[in-house]
């Protein structure tokens, strides 16, 4: 998330947990592009 806000996008809320498969957070790129990125547990 600090790398996104860093190179110009905007995150989307707070990262929301998803049981069992990790932290999932939406965010906006400079161009105007939804994307979103997963950080999975750790097994």
């Amino acid at each position: 998330m600090k790398k996104v806000a860093e190179a110009g996008g905007k995150v989307l809320g707070e990262p929301m947990e998803i049981p069992g498969v990790g932290q999932y957070v939406s965010f906006i790129d400079t161009e105007g592009n939804r994307l979103s990125m997963l950080q999975p547990l750790i097994r």
